[in-house]
């Protein structure tokens, strides 16, 4: 009979909690519905570093480099600085002549973190004076209005931003369409409806 009592008693728990999170999320995708607030237009002022952590990706970093180059954003506001680290192929070379700067890793690493927190030290001995730091995968591509909209958060208080999350190839394959229907259900239903309500959304990449 205990038994019983304490295995009701954690039911109802539990269905008070998914009941909480289930008007939570119907009450999220409601506001997602109305007209947001957009962070007002800007005059480019932001220094941007978009840091790059690359790992035999020869295949894809020019790509990704190339979109940053035509960037809608005054060319001497942003550098492109790419990290190869532990490559056996020409991901240097590629990202060197498709326009990036190059940041060798002097010691070797196991992940995108000890990259980062190698490469985050080395910024202020450019002496560049960078306003943001944009982290961006290598087998990403990027709009060119990225960091117009990243300016536009940064001139209106922004301390972080997340970027607009999308995949490149939605029609390729099931699992590239499931990944295109995850990330707009997120970007609608959740991120835009926080951001709405003056929440704060998740920081993430893919």
């Amino acid at each position: 009979m205990f038994l019983a009592d304490i295995l009701t008693a954690a039911t109802v728990v539990i269905s008070v909690v998914l009941s909480v999170y289930s008007f939570y999320s119907i009450g999220l995708a409601l506001v997602s519905l109305l007209k947001g607030r957009r962070n007002p237009d800007a005059a480019p002022r932001a220094r941007f570093a978009v840091l790059i952590a690359a790992r035999n990706e020869e295949a894809v970093i020019g790509h990704l480099v190339e979109s940053l180059t035509r960037q809608h954003y005054p060319r001497d506001l942003f550098d492109i600085i790419v990290i190869p680290n532990n490559c056996t192929d020409r991901t240097r070379h590629v990202a060197e002549q498709a326009g990036a700067r190059i940041l060798m890793c002097p010691f070797p690493v196991r992940s995108k973190g000890d990259v980062l927190n190698f490469a985050l030290p080395e910024l202020s001995r450019l002496e560049r004076g960078y306003d943001g730091i944009c982290v961006i995968d290598a087998d990403n591509l990027v709009h060119p209005d990225f960091l117009a909209a990243m300016n536009r958060a940064y001139c209106s208080g922004a301390k972080a931003a997340q970027g607009y999350r999308d995949i490149k190839n939605p029609s390729d394959t099931g699992i590239s369409g499931s990944y295109a229907i995850h990330f707009w259900l997120i970007n609608r239903f959740f991120n835009r409806a926080r951001a709405k309500i003056g929440l704060s959304t998740p920081i993430g990449g893919s």
